[in-house]
């Protein structure tokens, strides 16, 4: 019986998971390493459908500058790389040019087609 049970919970978390609609969430933007950095820690309802997602940046709503993400010669772009359906937090690492974000700044983080909007940096 208990493993009849197992199954259909498993099976109907297999399907209601097909419904849920991609949505990212920022829980934390914080400024880094002297502030020339912003590190941003998020979480994302559907990891399996933002495989080698772009673009990814980031726009400051009061000047409307882009950000791109920061990449290190040898390893490429600093973000996290999200290997499968269960792996739903992760981190970007973008480079504040010039300290031209500061603290307590709203910005707008775009992950491919999903967007946060307002985002107050701490």
């Amino acid at each position: 019986m208990k493993s009849i049970i197992n199954w259909l919970l498993y099976l109907w978390r297999s399907i209601t998971y097909r419904l849920i609609k991609p949505v990212i969430k920022v829980t934390r933007v914080s400024l880094s390493g002297d502030k020339n950095f912003l590190d941003i820690r998020y979480w994302l309802s559907r990891p399996d459908k933002v495989k080698g997602v772009f673009p990814v940046s980031l726009v400051d709503e009061n000047t409307g500058e882009q950000f791109q993400l920061m990449r290190i010669a040898k390893y490429g772009i600093v973000r996290t790389k999200h290997k499968n359906k269960f792996h739903h937090s992760g981190i970007m690492l973008f480079r504040n040019r010039n300290n031209a974000i500061q603290s307590g700044s709203k910005v707008t983080v775009i992950f491919g087609s999903l967007q946060a909007n307002h985002v107050k940096v701490n």
